[in-house]
């Protein structure tokens, strides 16, 4: 269907690539079976439903609007189920359940159910500008089990070679299962995933190893993850469970909120469980992480690492890891190749033995947050608060009670005259070896001033 149709409606009906259909890609085609087009005109008001998608050479269902302003607009798709199997022109699969291309405004997928393709069961790959917006996919289950790739589905917008981005915008993923491989969200803007499960538990996919269960990847903006469940079976390659990554633009503002992450297979190669680059402006709270992999030895809980931008606003509340061999550090900052400033941790767990509950460290001249915040934490089995080496070593003074700017009382292994800089009023408790003493900012608001109390 292309260029120009309205009000179209498919619906109660079966189909599938008979025994002659022929994988027809190398001429330039494609053999799809639904395929809405809108590359020279708009196409409107279609509905797809209570169809039954069987055995497939191309696509199950390929969408896309044109460069030129051109959209697909207003499609539902409700009530379809695909069962794409193996086609003699096809036998590892065939290409993509749902494909998403370009120029797409105002979509509905509710009631699905997909499995068999050799590629995406979700395949959202913006070939060119041409925005997507206002997609809505709820109330289904993908099944990459018998699929190629590790990239079970996709959830993005586009970026040209010159890093000019056409974002996915104003779209959500919820009540969705997802089975046998990763989730990609890759250049969105102000988009959720709500009550998301992502699980895998196959060894048979390559390029699973060291690549995550959910991949925030490029240059995301105003993202919501809300009630995401993830987990990595213990066949799987090793991994990380979440990698939050930029290529040229920075991930801003990003709401983790809930879920469960379970993972039995190991961290991967970074050691992290957990790795955040490059972003600003995130907010990480309720989530529980568990560690059930039997390791032990060198990991990190959540990493936090700037590589080509600083990182500024980092907000943890109520996050527990649990990790019954322990871990070298639970919430690690490392401002290696950037700055990584205002970091906050608060009412977080650590449930297994830590070395280190949190380390900072930096190096060159990069910083990282000299009076970040402490308070409120359960951190009891840990060997200690935090840790600071390289050049953060005594550069870092946590803020255990009251608040930047204000008074507070601090910790840290160094005298704090003419390097602790506080209000008049605060406190500041220092671990000196076996020691431990106690100062008292008895007069203005910059280094000096401190007086030596206990």
């Amino acid at each position: 269907m292309a260029d120009g149709p309205s009000r179209v409606t498919l619906c109660d009906f079966s189909v599938e690539h008979g025994t002659g259909s022929t994988d027809i890609d190398h001429q330039g085609l494609q053999n799809h079976q639904i395929e809405l087009n809108a590359v020279n005109a708009d196409v409107t008001d279609v509905e797809i439903r209570n169809v039954f998608f069987g055995t497939c050479v191309g696509d199950g269902i390929r969408l896309a609007g044109g460069v030129n302003g051109t959209v697909l607009r207003n499609t539902t798709i409700q009530h379809v189920i695909m069962r794409l199997g193996k086609h003699p022109e096809a036998p590892d699969g065939c290409r993509s359940g749902v494909s998403f291309q370009k120029g797409i405004r105002d979509l509905l997928l509710s009631d699905f159910s997909i499995v068999g393709p050799k590629n995406s069961c979700l395949d959202m790959e913006p070939t060119a500008e041409g925005g997507i917006d206002n997609v809505t996919i709820t109330n289904g289950t993908m099944d990459n089990t018998q699929g190629k790739t590790w990239v079970a589905a996709s959830f993005d917008g586009f970026e040209n070679n010159g890093n000019v981005t056409s974002f996915l915008t104003h779209s959500r993923m919820v009540n969705v299962r997802i089975k046998g491989g990763q989730l990609q969200v890759v250049s969105t803007r102000g988009c959720t995933l709500d009550n998301v499960v992502i699980e895998a538990n196959r060894a048979d996919t390559a390029d699973a190893l060291n690549s995550p269960l959910l991949l925030v990847y490029r240059e995301n903006e105003d993202l919501a993850i809300r009630n995401v469940d993830l987990v990595r079976g213990a066949v799987c390659p090793p991994g990380p469970l979440v990698t939050v990554q930029h290529v040229v633009n920075s991930p801003k503002r990003v709401i983790i909120d809930g879920g469960t992450w379970t993972t039995r297979a190991g961290p991967g190669t970074e050691l992290s469980y957990v790795d955040i680059q490059d972003t600003s402006g995130l907010l990480m709270r309720g989530t529980r992480i568990r560690i059930e992999d039997a390791l032990t030895g060198e990991r990190r809980g959540i990493r936090f690492r700037p590589g080509q931008r600083d990182m500024v606003g980092i907000k943890l509340d109520g996050v527990t890891i649990e990790s019954p061999d322990g871990l070298s550090g639970g919430f690690v900052f490392g401002a290696i190749d950037r700055n990584l400033t205002n970091i906050a941790i608060t009412g977080c767990t650590l449930t297994g033995a830590a070395k280190n509950a949190v380390v900072f460290s930096a190096a060159g001249t990069f910083v990282v947050d000299r009076f970040p915040i402490l308070q409120g934490n359960d951190f009891d089995r840990c060997l200690t608060l935090f840790s600071a080496s390289q050049t953060a070593a005594g550069a870092v003074f946590p803020i255990i009670a009251g608040n930047r700017g204000g008074q507070a009382t601090m910790l840290g292994t160094v005298a704090p005259e003419g390097t602790v800089a506080a209000r008049q009023g605060s406190q500041y408790i220092r671990q000196n070896g076996d020691a431990t003493e106690l100062w008292w900012k008895a007069i203005g608001t910059g280094s000096s001033g401190w007086t030596k109390k206990i």
